[in-house]
């Protein structure tokens, strides 16, 4: 073989190398870039739900300090339970909700799993809404046993609100907590996602 063309082989070889190396490293490259990003995107994910989270707890945090208040004053100071008390409780309430609502569908959104250990939580507060408002209809009816009956949901209400910052942080940090409870929501929100409706 001639020198020369032996210099075009080896010129001809080592431009392939060359090519096939600057691709190899790039094609790496993208791939790690490609990765950093999606990390990127699942940690800005995870931390909108957990604020998500937050904001659903606040307004759950905000509908049980309202019923609280109309049941500790039926259970302790039920001569001061007026209609006007009740009215009030009725619209804090219809207030509240359009909120709470909002906040379980974008939990929903962010995150299927979080959504699920959360919707629990906002339907337990739908039921004592529902059973609260049927008593207070009946204290304005001017029954006794309403008042009466309104006075013991406190004790309810009161359970639920000590144990709602424990069960959200046990969502997190205890029972059941791990990445997969904070992870993104590829998929549509769930069926059977409900509004309450009073």
């Amino acid at each position: 073989m001639d020198s020369g063309l032996a210099a075009v082989v080896a010129a001809l070889i080592a431009l392939v190398a060359g090519l096939a190396g600057g691709f190899l490293a790039g094609k790496q490259q993208s791939s790690l870039e490609y990765q950093k990003w999606q990390r990127s995107r699942a940690d800005d994910l995870a931390k909108e739900a957990r604020l998500a989270v937050a904001e659903l707890t606040k307004s759950l945090g905000a509908a049980t300090h309202t019923m609280a208040w109309l049941t500790w004053m039926a259970r302790n100071r039920p001569k001061h339970l007026t209609k006007q008390s009740i009215l009030s409780y009725d619209e804090e309430m219809h207030k509240l909700f359009p909120g709470l609502s909002g906040s379980l569908s974008l939990v929903s959104a962010l995150s299927e799993p979080l959504y699920r250990q959360m919707e629990p939580l906002v339907e337990k507060v739908y039921r004592l809404d529902e059973q609260i408002a049927l008593a207070a209809t009946e204290c304005i009816e001017e029954s006794e046993d309403g008042t009466e009956l309104l006075g013991r949901y406190h004790e309810e209400v009161s359970s639920y609100t000590e144990n709602l910052n424990r069960e959200v942080a046990d969502i997190f940090y205890g029972k059941g907590a791990g990445e997969r409870s904070i992870s993104p929501n590829p998929s549509a929100p769930p069926d059977g996602q409900r509004t309450h409706v009073r």
